[in-house]
């Protein structure tokens, strides 16, 4: 496994989410898409995270660097590959989730799995990523 690099501690530290108000829980459901070929939720990322939305952009912002890196800081994942080729966005589906309502919702929400990555705008290749 990867071990945090500087950058990812600070935004772990900085960028955990919170319960506000009426939330239950602190967990984030997000959608990582790429913004000028996008066609709906069943295309580009969905993921779940106890970060804030300002978090999980600045998390991928570092991962993308890191993964695409000469010396490959990072494992390379083929949404690292598709988030560079492309570019993206993100933007929160929901938040102040429970742990067990935001999983419940990501598989309910994450596009069929692209199997061989044949739809290169549906970044979800297996379950859990």
């Amino acid at each position: 496994m990867t071990k945090l690099t500087g950058n990812m501690t600070k935004v772990y530290k900085e960028n955990q989410g919170v319960r506000k108000g009426r939330d239950k829980g602190q967990y984030t459901l997000y959608h990582i898409f790429c913004p000028k070929k996008h066609r709906g939720i069943h295309q580009g990322y969905i993921g779940v995270s106890q970060l804030s939305l300002d978090g999980v952009r600045k998390r991928y912002e570092y991962e993308v660097i890191e993964a695409m890196s000469e010396n490959h800081v990072r494992k390379v994942r083929h949404v690292h590959k598709m988030m560079s080729r492309f570019g993206w966005d993100i933007r929160s589906l929901a938040s102040g989730l429970t742990k067990e309502k935001a999983y419940e919702l990501e598989a309910a929400l994450r596009p069929v799995w692209n199997i061989n990555a044949k739809d290169i705008y549906n970044w979800n290749i297996k379950k859990g990523g």
